[in-house]
């Protein structure tokens, strides 16, 4: 993944510094794709849920005793 992202920004580096318009904006598309993907890349992966056969964390368990306060 790492080399794609280093190939779009690349690419779209490269186009930006063209003197053609339009390349220029295909170079702010490319350049816009690889930030999307960079985001995505960082952001990792959804864990699954806990099992709940093993127990679920100390901080998703329910309480017990729901105090009110008054």
């Amino acid at each position: 993944m790492a080399i794609v992202l280093a190939v779009l920004y690349s690419v779209g580096f490269y186009l930006l510094m063209q003197r053609s318009l339009m390349r220029i904006l295909i170079g702010i598309v490319v350049l816009g794709h690889g930030a999307n993907l960079l985001l995505q890349v960082s952001g990792g992966t959804a864990r699954a849920r806990p099992d709940p056969r093993r127990g679920a964390p100390r901080a998703d368990r329910p309480t017990r005793s729901r105090r009110r306060w008054r």
